[in-house]
């Protein structure tokens, strides 16, 4: 039966970014196959979406993301902090994501009216600059193929009463996007998930439901 993580940065966040040296890693990879494997639906892939993604499929779970964009392009700047970075390291896509960033030693800010006055620097220590398409890049290089499901949208999420009294997801709908009409529609019930991560915003149709 389906389950649904309602808060969408704290679930796909924590996640995705629980930091582990390597040693306690690789034990865990190596008792992962007697553990039950999770068929995951993940609605959004944007960072906190994908990083539980790579997270979850590390752990040798199935996971499918459905993201609306139609490709990962443009987008606001981003700064990866050091903790940030050990994330990345964690889920194995430090390389991939840093190859199309650029380091940033420090950080100025000036007065709000123009004028030519620093109010404050700071001195930046193993922290970079990256575009919000060079982040999502890096963190799919390490996607199985098939976990993305790009165009598609949540147009339907219905809850159910399972045995034990308790509401559970029983039913999501994804639609294709206007430009993508070519594709199908794809429906899911109570049978084909066992879990779902609600990493679609603040406007989240699941955390809704």
């Amino acid at each position: 039966m389906g389950s649904a993580c309602s808060n969408p940065s704290s679930c796909s966040v924590r996640t995705g970014t629980r930091t582990r040296n390597r040693n306690t890693a690789s034990k865990h990879q190596e008792s992962a196959p007697h553990a039950p494997r999770l068929r995951i639906v993940v609605v959004g892939g944007g960072p906190a979406g994908l990083a539980a993604a790579l997270a979850m499929q590390r752990d040798l779970h199935h996971v499918t993301v459905y993201e609306y964009a139609e490709d990962y392009h443009g987008g606001f700047g981003w700064i990866l902090m050091p903790n940030g970075i050990t994330a990345l390291e964690d889920l194995g896509v430090k390389d991939e994501v840093l190859e199309n960033c650029v380091p940033l030693t420090k950080t100025q800010i000036w007065k709000k009216n123009g004028d030519q006055e620093q109010v404050h620097v700071h001195e930046m220590e193993k922290s970079y600059t990256a575009s919000r398409s060079a982040l999502m890049k890096g963190l799919c290089a390490k996607l199985k193929p098939g976990t993305l499901k790009m165009g598609y949208t949540c147009v339907e999420a219905q809850l159910e009463d399972s045995s034990d009294g308790q509401q559970q997801m029983g039913r999501l709908v994804f639609a294709p996007t206007k430009t993508n009409s070519r594709l199908p529609t794809i429906e899911l019930g109570p049978d084909d998930f066992d879990m779902v991560i609600a990493a679609d915003g603040v406007h989240s149709r699941i955390a809704v439901c």
